[in-house]
């Protein structure tokens, strides 16, 4: 369990099975989350939560998910984020494809809770060691900014 629930975590999965399980796992670990189902609410989300890291199931029905994180990434210009593909598309072009949209990385499901929970205390470090960062969390975090959903 983190100290610091500074980190926001933003879940896009179209599952709320799988969205909610998740988030409440996420925050059981100390970290801020919340969901969106789809492409709209997932930007309505970024725009208004302003995430850190969001994990985005990038087979979206209706939607091309990496487009999407191309999107959430270009809105996200004003806040720091970093963009995980935690999804059913594991064969090596759909990693391919998720380094080429700009993804950070890339998690197949069912993905190893200890593995994801590694990767987030990995980017919650890096984020620490930017310069600037104490301050940012301070200036940048949204006025009592609960999880949406």
């Amino acid at each position: 369990m983190r100290a610091d629930p500074a980190l926001r975590i933003l879940v896009v999965d179209p599952c709320p099975d799988n969205a909610d399980s998740l988030v409440l796992l996420l925050n059981c670990w100390g970290y801020q989350a919340c969901s969106a189902r789809d492409g709209p609410q997932a930007l309505e989300v970024n725009r208004t939560f302003r995430p850190q890291v969001v994990l985005l199931e990038v087979a979206l029905p209706g939607a091309d998910g990496w487009e999407l994180g191309r999107l959430l990434r270009e809105q996200a210009s004003a806040h720091l984020v970093v963009l995980i593909a935690l999804t059913v598309c594991g064969r090596e072009p759909d990693r391919v494809r998720s380094r080429e949209a700009g993804f950070d990385g890339h998690l197949t499901k069912p993905a190893c809770l200890d593995k994801l929970h590694a990767v987030l205390e990995g980017v919650a470090d890096r984020l620490e060691m930017l310069p600037g960062w104490r301050m940012y969390r301070l200036e940048r975090a949204p006025a009592g900014a609960g999880a949406p959903g």
